[in-house]
């Protein structure tokens, strides 16, 4: 969708004005139509996604087409289910992080539903690169003015504020973009007035992030903040693969040590050294600890250990323990109260 834009540029020679074209003129988008949406034509899409090399996928559903059409938010042709959409992208996930696709990548989804269906959904994932969100936000639209938006909304400023960061920074405790939050599964036509909250972060914080969701709060302090930055995986106290931000920095440090490793040395006669390659190795993954990727420890100063090389025919096998960098999510604090006595 285009609006037209009231930007426009005087010509000296002319004296006319030339701004840019009516939404009528898009020549380049002659053969576009519009029409329902598909969950096949979503599952087509992140086939696509296959062959190029992407860090984050954000599909921009949250609710099956029925509720859309309700709310007349897609074409009443749409058939899309948010069920489909959610597991089309968990199986491109799950494909691309396989050893011959060795492309790996994160999936922000979202669903609009009752709270409990909510919980339901992320333990129906339980997938460490996946983050499901599940609050409206208040944004502004493309008109500038501001209006409630379903949570995919809020999947976009997650992933987002996650390519925008360094590698590894947590989301927890960051303020993202929005003038508001709310979760209910209410359709978006209802009036304000009518709306009912399901979820509060401020009192069901504790089980929201046990039951493996991404949510924001609003602190007394003014704005809006990620609480924890889970991924939906939960199934057991895994540091890795419950945590978005660490989960993130395994895969783009697995992506970057493998493909500088194969653009060196793939199609290369094996006459190589093992030892060559691996202060290759020793090299790179140094960078990592530069940029923060990976932390300095007494067993690892380098920000990794056990460093193996082995040639054997036309493979090179590589082992490694990296000490990966994590977020601080919680502050315990324990203070001692002691009686002050005073002896002359």
């Amino acid at each position: 969708m285009f609006a037209q834009s009231s930007l426009v540029e005087l010509i000296p020679s002319t004296g006319s004005y030339a701004g840019l074209p009516d939404a009528q003129a898009e020549a380049y988008l002659i053969n576009g139509a519009k029409g329902g949406s598909l969950t096949a034509e979503i599952t087509n899409a992140l086939a696509k996604f296959e062959k190029i090399r992407v860090n984050s996928v954000v599909p921009l559903f949250s609710r099956d087409a029925t509720d859309d059409i309700s709310d007349n938010l897609t074409d009443a042709a749409s058939t899309y289910t948010v069920d489909g959409i959610h597991q089309a992208v968990k199986t491109h996930l799950s494909l691309m992080s396989t050893t011959k696709r060795k492309s790996e990548r994160q999936g922000y989804l979202s669903l609009k539903a009752s709270y409990a269906d909510c919980k339901q959904k992320a333990q129906d994932l339980a997938f460490a690169r996946i983050q499901l969100m599940i609050q409206d936000i208040r944004q502004n639209n493309a008109a500038g003015e501001i209006m409630w938006f379903q949570p995919w909304a809020l999947a976009c400023l997650m992933a987002g504020a996650r390519g925008g960061s360094p590698v590894g920074t947590p989301m927890t405790g960051k303020y993202l973009n929005c003038s508001g939050i709310r979760h209910t599964a209410q359709s978006m036509s209802t009036p304000e007035e009518d709306i009912v909250i399901d979820f509060d972060p401020d009192t069901q914080y504790d089980d929201a992030i046990q039951n493996n969701l991404t949510f924001l709060e609003a602190p007394q302090s003014g704005g809006f903040r990620v609480v924890v930055d889970n991924t939906t995986y939960g199934r057991d106290g895994n540091w890795v693969y419950n945590r978005a931000n660490t989960m993130y920095a395994a895969d783009v440090l697995a992506y970057d040590f493998r493909n500088q490793l194969e653009n060196i040395y793939v199609g290369v006669k094996n006459t190589v050294k093992a030892a060559e390659v691996k202060s290759t190795c020793e090299s790179i993954l140094s960078t990592y600890l530069a940029q923060g990727i990976t932390v300095s420890t007494p067993d690892a100063p380098n920000g990794f250990k056990q460093l193996i090389v082995a040639i054997n025919g036309n493979t090179i096998n590589i082992s490694v323990t990296v000490k990966l960098v994590e977020g601080i999510d919680f502050i315990l604090a324990e203070i001692t109260l002691q009686r002050a006595q005073s002896v002359a």
